[in-house]
């Protein structure tokens, strides 16, 4: 039985040719490499329009001398490639090129015939990629929902009970209402003048609003910026200390 020379690139032995190797085209044929090429092998295959497939999965990694994270993309079966039986002339023209933009590989061979793998037969290989996916997907997920609580929590701190807000989200787009109550995971819950009293969405779904609105609930109110918007939250209580200041002043004036 001939073997690949994983070194080279060739496949050992001779008399191999496109003919003795072929084998129906609905079969994948084996290529082998060392683990660090084989997303490098299938990019430069399928670029070169080569039908090249590899389980691939997401892993995050931590950036050289850096506390920093990437997500990039890694082997699940690191070594080897699988190719359409039907390119083996183009895989063999690669491997024996004198100058080749593709990193080494040899063509896994029994009795110099390409040994290959059915197409039904990499269907638990598939699935385990997208297993894998999955849980990348759900991992992201976590992240996100992570992500948006602290954002939740931050912008909270920016409102005060009786702000005026707009909600920005699309399932009450436009409508302003009052908040009631701040909690503590960075929720609002809102009250609307005449209707849908005790509505509540996270705070990084709303903007503060400062001129009052004139519709039941309808955003017809301007906007400013977030100082502004928490002295127009504070303006209540700032008229009840200036009231007991003059209510004071008075009576030490007597």
């Amino acid at each position: 039985m001939n073997k690949p020379d994983a070194k080279s690139g060739n496949v050992a032995d001779t008399a191999a040719t496109p003919a003795t190797l072929a084998t129906p085209r609905s079969d994948w044929c084996i290529l082998q490499m060392t683990g660090q090429r084989t997303l490098r092998l299938m990019r430069s295959l399928s670029i070169a329009g080569i039908d090249a497939w590899t389980p691939v999965a997401m892993e995050r990694k931590r950036r050289p001398r850096s506390k920093k994270f990437r997500d990039a993309p890694v082997a699940l079966l690191p070594g080897f490639v699988f190719v359409e039986v039907g390119y083996l002339p183009e895989l063999l023209a690669i491997i024996h090129a004198p100058v080749s933009d593709h990193p080494p590989f040899s063509i896994l061979q029994r009795d110099s015939r390409a040994l290959t793998a059915s197409d039904a037969s990499l269907d638990p290989l598939r699935e385990y990629e997208t297993r894998m996916q999955d849980q990348w997907q759900a991992h992201l997920d976590a992240i996100r929902r992570e992500a948006k609580q602290k954002r939740k929590k931050t912008a909270a701190r920016a409102y005060v009970v009786g702000q005026r807000v707009k909600i920005e989200s699309e399932a009450f787009s436009g409508l302003v209402g009052k908040i009631v109550e701040i909690r503590n995971n960075g929720d609002l819950a809102l009250e609307f003048t005449g209707f849908i009293n005790g509505t509540v969405v996270p705070s990084c779904d709303v903007s503060p609003m400062v001129t009052q609105p004139s519709g039941a609930g309808l955003c017809t109110g301007g906007e400013d910026n977030s100082s502004q918007s928490q002295k127009h939250g504070l303006q209540d209580e700032r008229d009840r200390r200036a009231s007991r200041h003059r209510n004071a002043s008075k009576y030490l004036g007597d």
